[in-house]
């Protein structure tokens, strides 16, 4: 047999070489196969959750299929191999990045629940579950009343609605429109051709093709991609929340789609470089019980870990349109999954929207205006113009226009992470309904989450240009070992944000060849680097990291919240040795005094002229004169030793604290 190297067009469906895999498989397509559901249980994830088929066909109280295929994740090639030589095996075909989740199709009357057990008690299988089929229910409401504008964006009350009800849209666009960014729309498929929205098609999954045009006039992801990113200012139509951003649609609903198939959506999303993954679908309105399949987990994490060169890219999902508690919903429990609720234009939660501990943030919905499929297709028209309706709703609606805003926050922050979007997401929501909501202390709702979103609180928290660089003061000359402090100016910040300092510091020191007994050349030991990523101040005294001879040279770069500023180097120097005082003198010895007793003045007189003489004056202080130069000398070098002293090169110290690292 030959390894199947099969690649359906622009899908992430590549099996990809395993140089180990010495057995070949029969090129394959993915199973189209539908087979009744038997009952029993298998190990839904690494983590060992069971997950159970009914005795009636359901998974989480939604109807499944069998497909005979049986996911995995191995450890390497190695074991992708071995996996492969597992009896009854009739083909394989290799997905994700590194192609080590293998969907191994044992045909239609192989117990895949069974064997997906077995696989699982393998050393070298991560998770291996069956690949179950299901008709994800899209979670709209189409008939839902109509509204003659996008309210959603600013409510005027327009139609009985409550002033300010919305989103807050038009004060975020004057610091983003979406630019830059690319939002994922897991759906129905979206027209590629609507006048009004920029879209890249992804893979069709429902028909096995590239092309993402909904065929069976489902306008349901069409509907969902013009909520985010509708093109604005261009004369025509309605506008999305980022109507600058990109929109990458990938139709996943309208037939049955199998756990891989949404694996492969998420992978497929992530490296077309989408910052927004929009699913306003799930199992059946949210209320069934389940544990997440490790396939559907693992895109997730991609997602959150790979999306955007590893700052991460947000799952959003709509939270279900039963009215119940989806506290036992697997996807919407996952943690970087965004669950989103449904209100009305007056912020009270639709009758429909479901709620629990999963909720997140609630967005407007209950009959928005947004892309139709162009012609007759779709749901109908708005105003006789059949490329717009202006009824589209439930949680279906209002998970894109918080896709929309997330688009918003990346496109005015590039390096915004995924936690740290999630997190101010939730932070800058305005609370609606606070005297039944049941907010607790942390300001969080079981029915509306953090509460309504907020795009212009969103942007504005988040909206950020990056920090200049530092400027190095000093040393500027070799400084004393005593005594060595690195200092810096504090760098600019356009948007004012409170500032931090990393700094590296390469400390050299020369051998000690007396001790060791070598002739070294002039050679040197490897240098020491040490690293400080949290300094407030402006100043680093590194005295205790340095001695007499050590070379230094050094980095400072600054940061906000989210970005980092160039790294400037700093001047280098060579620590010198604190200089040794000169010794004092000793205290000369009064002379003897052997001077005869005077008998008349004209004698001394005599006896002092005939005394050699030394000229210049300096005679007369005698051994005091000299013991007064001295000890001024000795006052001044004592003075120079003390520790302090200013080190030449140091820039004003003044009393500043010594920061130390930690």
């Amino acid at each position: 047999m030959e390894y199947n190297r099969a690649m359906r067009p622009h899908h992430p469906r590549a099996v990809f070489a395993l140089s180990t895999l010495l057995w070949s498989v029969p090129a394959a397509a993915a199973p189209v196969r539908l087979l009744p559901a038997e009952p029993g249980w298998f190990y839904a994830n690494a983590q060992g959750d069971r997950g159970e088929v009914s005795a009636t066909g359901t998974f989480g109280g939604q109807p499944v299929w069998r497909t005979g295929v049986v996911l995995a994740r191995v450890v390497d090639a190695t074991a992708a191999g071995a996996v492969a030589k597992t009896p009854g095996l009739h083909a394989v075909t290799a997905h994700g990045p590194d192609g080590l989740v293998l969907a191994l199709d044992f045909g239609p009357e192989a117990d895949d629940l069974a064997l997906s057990r077995s696989l699982y008690e393998r050393d070298d299988v991560v998770w291996s579950h069956p690949d179950l089929a299901f008709i994800p229910t899209a979670h709209d409401l189409p008939d839902d009343p109509y509204v003659e504008a996008q309210w959603h964006l600013e409510n005027t009350g327009q139609s009985g609605g409550t002033v300010d009800a919305d989103i807050d849209a038009e004060p975020a666009w004057a610091l983003a429109t979406g630019a830059g960014t690319v939002v994922s729309v897991i759906d129905s498929g979206v027209d590629p051709d609507h006048p009004d929205l920029r879209v890249t098609c992804g893979y069709n999954y429902i028909e096995d093709s590239a092309d993402c045009y909904p065929a069976n006039g489902n306008a349901h992801g069409t509907a969902a991609a013009g909520l985010i990113g509708a093109i604005g200012n261009n004369g025509v139509g309605v506008a999305g929340v980022a109507f600058d951003a990109d929109i990458y649609g990938v139709r996943l609903i309208g037939g049955a789609t199998t756990y891989v198939d949404i694996y492969d959506a998420c992978v497929e999303s992530v490296d077309a470089g989408a910052a927004v993954l929009n699913n306003s679908w799930g199992y059946g309105d949210g209320c069934g019980s389940y544990s997440l399949p490790g396939a559907i987990r693992e895109g997730f994490q991609y997602a959150d870990t790979v999306g955007r060169g590893g700052l991460g890219s947000v799952i959003v999902f709509s939270a279900g349109n039963g009215n119940c508690d989806m506290g036992g919903d697997g996807i919407q429990s996952h943690p970087t999954v965004v669950s989103v609720a449904a209100l009305d234009r007056n912020d009270r939660k639709e009758g429909y929207s479901s709620f629990g501990q999963w909720m997140d943030i609630a967005g407007p919905s209950g009959g928005l205006l947004t892309t139709d499929i162009t012609g007759d297709d779709g749901y109908g028209s708005y105003e006789g113009d059949n490329n717009y309706t202006p009824n589209f709703s439930g949680t279906s609606a209002s998970a894109p226009v918080v896709s929309g805003v997330l688009a918003l926050m990346f496109s005015a922050n590039p390096d915004l992470t995924a936690d740290d979007a999630r997190a101010v997401l939730c932070a800058t929501a305005d609370m609606v309904q606070v005297g039944s909501a049941g907010y607790d202390s942390r300001g969080w709702s079981e029915v509306y989450g953090c509460g309504r979103v907020n795009a212009a609180a969103a942007v504005v928290a988040v909206a950020n240009t990056g920090p200049g660089a530092p400027v190095p003061l000093g040393p500027t000359a070799d400084p004393y070992a005593d005594r060595v402090v690195l200092q810096w100016d504090p760098a600019s910040d356009p948007d004012g944000d409170p500032l931090r300092y990393a700094l590296s510091v390469t400390i050299t020191s020369p051998d000690d060849a007396e001790d060791s007994g070598l002739d070294t050349g002039g050679s040197v030991a490897e240098p020491t680097v040490y690293e400080w990523d949290d300094q407030t101040g402006l100043l680093l005294d590194i005295t205790e990291l340095v001695g007499a001879g050590d070379s230094v040279s050094w980095t400072v770069q600054a940061s906000d919240a989210w970005t980092s500023s160039d790294a400037v180097e700093g001047p280098g120097f060579t620590v010198q040795p604190i200089p040794d005082p000169p010794e004092e003198p000793e205290e000369p010895e009064e002379p003897e005094d052997t001077t005869p007793p005077a008998t008349d003045t004209a004698s001394v007189d005599e006896r002092r002229s005939e005394a050699p003489r030394k000229g210049g004056g300096c005679a007369t202080l005698g051994g005091a004169g000299a013991g007064l130069a001295w000890l001024v000398v000795a006052v001044a070098a004592r003075r120079r030793s003390r520790p302090e002293h200013v080190a030449p090169g140091e820039v004003d110290p003044g009393a500043q604290d010594s920061a130390r690292p930690r």
